[in-house]
């Protein structure tokens, strides 16, 4: 969606998703945007399609700490 307006973005991307019958993939800055995003692509799908989210680990790839229980539980909840 690169040149699109970023309010837009949302729209375009429910829009592509109801034209290919497909998935689409959005990758944003951050939680807070992805957060954001998914809220307003729902506006723009019907009640029975989902917008999933993918959170971020929050912690960086190379500590060897695990992630929080929760956060693990959503994004394999969203890969299912």
């Amino acid at each position: 969606m690169r040149g699109a307006v970023s309010p837009s973005r949302p729209f375009l991307a429910a829009a592509l998703h109801r034209a290919l019958h497909a998935p689409v993939l959005v990758i944003t800055a951050g939680n807070r945007e992805a957060e954001r995003f998914c809220d307003e692509a729902a506006f723009w799908l019907p009640r029975t399609e989902r917008v999933l989210l993918f959170p971020s680990r929050e912690i960086l790839p190379f500590e060897p700490l695990s992630p929080e229980p929760g956060i693990a539980a959503v994004r394999m909840a969203t890969l299912d």
